[in-house]
């Protein structure tokens, strides 16, 4: 509650004292670190692999802000057939974490038939994630051609459309490896289903004769049917220690597809090596004859009804079983899986899958798989997990209490219609108190999280890596990691308590509703992975007033498994005054590690109301830091609140007639108080005083009526004694 005075003799008001500057200091992301790394000049080659250098050029790194000399090197220049590309980065400025030589890496990439474009970054000290991921992504643009002219234009050498790989040095890339046979380890009924769209799809699409047993089907050229699912993987060779593994679940039969340039999807393939991880992408679980070595896609080109959650713990069960060949952390492990491939992800998030069935089963066949799953003593569980507009997404029985900390986005403009049902993804993780990070993707249609998000004032790709590298990073290494805050750094909170909009703007959110979803919430600091939520009281986290540094007193509270916290003030915070939220290295992550230093997120207190907000804007001469309710802009003793109260000009002061005091004499002499109320979500309560120090509300012979034209007067009788008696009007503003 807040309460400004109007005395008629004489009125007086302390304004609180402003700042004399705002700090501008933020919070940033925390970005890999390249702290004590010197840049260095450009390493030559090796001269057994330079021997195979054909042509070199230049090409700028435009967020590094660096131009960076590239070497192709091919083992026959003559050689004209598209072939698959690396794009192998020497010196950025990260440890280098796969020990092997460049030059053994090399000479395996020449031999297998790769064409390598070799760039050195020097060590520049700005070659780091995010940025150079995204002009690593924009080198694979210029391999490719894509909108400009290609790096092998006038060369006999020729890419491959699909697959150019971007490796940080030290890192190796194998490709094909078998994981699980669709005929062998899908369940009994699968070759019958196979059987079925082969008799029906394939030979009314393509004359071939029917077959009466799956042994019959042939390909187009007459091959046989090929079953298997594989993967692709991008690892550290020879690591000093094991590193984390993210995996992808691929939306395409040609597995690189899904990254094809002329999407212009965000670089995770690229974003989570530059980390220090290794990187793979599994194969959906396809109906074999809809793939592009066969017939092609169409309408049935899935299994993952029958299949998906078998397909998927088995190739989550090869990272582990080869980990220490890929040097994998088998303890570490997340996945992702956009449109088609999210069912693989939304499956394996509940670590307790391994005793769950398959969506559907074919009836009138056996439980179970002509042959055992491969690896069945490997654990397939997984640390993080990111979903997005799939089969998945919409299945929201498999989201349950267990399910681990997960990714979930949705692009406003998907053709799949996936934003109408959004909220009720985001409501189930919402009632089961889940760790997750809900991104609304307000400009984006069906693909992955990129650019700023104007909900939580970050960046979308960003806020993505940061939240897997949080799950795997070894738990008694794991920091506190923000993720972002309402307000956020720089904003202005909705209404004086610091309450903001935590959805979208309503215009922008799916017709049919967002059930119950909140859209407003109060100060919020959303965290990737839990914190220790006895630190936040101890030191941890403060709310300052930045004129004076006086702390806010009030309540945090711990939701989403301690990763949400959120502050209720006991009072009010001054309306329009700037204010601080302070994390200190006091605040612990769960397991104990402490934030590594101060954190300051600067925001503004909100309006009073809506109301008073339009009328501050009404008066566009009020200086922006004096907006407040307690604020006299003009110093004419008439403070901000009184003059919207009594609807005055704050520039001409305080007017006789907007609060009037008359003396009546006759038998009955009284003291009257008049004023007018234009405001009805404001109180206007007039108090009495015998001597201007002690007030009260409750006299016995006050009393108040109604006037014309929004009028009120206060009536008190002098009484016989002649005793003094001063009267005044309190106006007051609740504040939900």
């Amino acid at each position: 509650m807040l309460s400004i005075y109007s005395m008629k003799s004489p009125f007086r008001f302390q304004p609180w004292p402003w700042p004399a500057f705002l700090s501008a200091s933020g919070f940033g992301f925390l970005l890999i670190c390249a702290a004590g790394f010197a840049p260095a000049p450009a390493a030559a080659l090796p001269e057994s692999v330079s021997a195979f250098e054909r042509f070199s050029g230049t090409w700028v790194s435009e967020r590094v802000g660096k131009t960076i000399t590239y070497r192709v090197l091919a083992d026959n220049p003559a050689d004209s057939e598209p072939r698959p590309v690396i794009a192998y980065v020497r010196n950025p400025a990260w440890e280098r974490v796969g020990t092997e030589p460049d030059e053994t890496i090399l000479l395996d990439f020449l031999d297998g038939g790769y064409l390598v474009a070799v760039l050195d970054y020097e060590g520049d000290p700005a070659a780091v994630s995010p940025a150079i991921d995204w002009d690593l992504a924009g080198f694979r643009h210029f391999v490719l051609g894509h909108n400009q002219t290609s790096l092998f234009a006038g060369s006999s050498l020729q890419p491959h459309p699909l697959d150019v790989f971007v490796l940080p040095e030290g890192y190796r890339l194998e490709r094909d490896l078998f994981y699980w046979d669709v005929a062998r380890h899908g369940a009994h009924g699968t070759l019958q289903r196979i059987l079925n769209t082969y008799n029906g799809h394939v030979v009314s699409q393509f004359g071939v004769a029917p077959a009466a047993s799956p042994e019959e089907m042939r390909g187009p050229d007459g091959e046989e049917i090929d079953y298997r699912l594989s993967l692709d993987i991008i690892y550290p060779s020879q690591p000093a220690q094991p590193v984390p593994l993210v995996f992808e679940s691929a939306t395409q039969s040609e597995r690189m597809r899904g990254h094809r340039v002329e999407i212009d999807r965000a670089p995770f393939p690229i974003g989570f090596v530059n980390r220090g991880m290794a990187w793979a992408i599994t194969d959906h679980c396809w109906n074999p004859l809809a793939r592009h070595f066969h017939y092609g896609y169409w309408s049935q080109y899935s299994l993952d009804d029958w299949n998906g959650l078998a397909a998927a713990t088995a190739a989550a069960r090869f990272f582990r079983f080869h980990a220490n060949a890929y040097g994998i952390d088998p303890d570490r492990i997340g996945a992702m899986g956009h449109s088609k491939g999210a069912y693989a992800v939304t499956r394996l998030s509940d670590p307790d899958h391994v005793r769950q069935s398959e969506h559907f089963s074919f009836s009138g066949h056996p439980q179970g798989s002509p042959e055992a799953q491969p690896w069945p003593w490997r654990s397939s569980r997984i640390n993080v997990g990111y979903q997005s507009m799939g089969n998945g997404t919409r299945r929201t029985q498999y989201v349950s209490p267990r399910n681990v900390p997960t990714v979930i986005a949705c692009g406003r403009f998907d053709e799949f219609n996936h934003w109408d049902v959004f909220p009720d993804l985001v409501g189930v993780y919402e009632e089961h108190g889940l760790n997750h990070l809900a991104l609304w993707m307000t400009d984006l249609g069906h693909t992955l999280p990129r650019n700023f998000d104007n909900l939580y004032q970050a960046d979308r790709y960003e806020m993505t890596l940061r939240f897997f590298e949080a799950h795997l990073t070894r738990p008694e290494e794991a920091a506190p990691v923000l993720l972002h805050s309402f307000p956020a750094a720089g904003s202005e909170a909705d209404d004086p308590r610091g309450r903001t909009r935590q959805l979208p703007p309503a215009e922008l959110l799916p017709e049919g509703g967002i059930g119950d979803l909140a859209e407003t919430g109060p100060i919020t600091l959303a965290f990737a992975r839990a914190v220790d939520a006895a630190s936040v009281g101890e030191g941890g986290v403060r709310i300052l007033r930045a004129a004076d540094g006086a702390e806010v007193a009030g309540e945090w509270s711990a939701t989403r498994q301690d990763t949400r916290l959120r502050f209720e003030p006991g009072l009010p915070l001054r309306d329009y005054e700037p204010y601080l939220i302070e994390l200190t290295p006091s605040l612990l992550s769960a397991t104990g590690v402490p934030l590594p230093e101060t954190v300051t997120i600067p925001f503004v207190a909100g309006p009073l109301s809506p109301a008073y907000a339009a009328w501050t804007a009404l008066h566009p001469d009020i200086p922006e830091e004096s907006r407040g309710s307690r604020a006299d802009p003009f110093g004419r003793g008439l403070p901000n609140l009184l003059a919207y109260a009594l609807d005055l000009d704050p520039r001409l002061g305080f007017p006789g007639e907007a609060v009037a005091l008359s003396m009546e004499t006759g038998p009955a002499p009284s003291t009257v108080l008049t004023w007018r109320e234009p405001r009805a979500e404001l109180r206007y309560i007039p108090e009495i005083s015998p001597d201007l120090v002690f007030w009260t509300r409750d006299y016995p012979d006050l009393e108040i009526r109604d006037l014309p034209g929004n009028h009120r007067e206060a009536r008190v009788k002098s009484g016989e004694t002649g005793d003094r008696l001063f009267l005044r009007l309190a106006v007051e503003a609740d504040v939900p």
